[in-house]
């Protein structure tokens, strides 16, 4: 489980590097996880956080802006948006 969060947060840095690669100015960060009070050991931070907190964290620290939406379902129009991130929660809690 460990490995595939890891995983995944290698992915997301690839992404972003590569949008970066293309001037992606718009993220958009849905906050749709299903339990936050369920918290990971982020080992890039080396700090407990929650899905989103751990997203939004690595997003700064990165230089990025974003909007976070806290919305009960997505907006219908994502088009002025070059990248969108939705986390769904951490592996096997739900």
């Amino acid at each position: 489980m460990r490995a595939l969060k890891v995983t995944l947060l290698i992915m997301t840095i690839a992404v972003l590097t590569l949008n970066c690669a293309v001037n992606a100015q718009n993220i958009f960060v849905w906050d749709h996880d299903n339990d936050p009070s369920v918290v990971i050991y982020d080992q890039v931070f080396g700090q407990e956080y929650n899905c989103i907190q751990s997203m939004t964290r690595t997003l700064e620290e990165l230089g990025y802006e974003y909007t976070l939406y806290t919305g009960p379902a997505l907006p219908p129009n994502l088009n002025t948006y070059d990248l969108v991130i939705i986390p769904l929660g951490a592996d096997g809690c739900g």
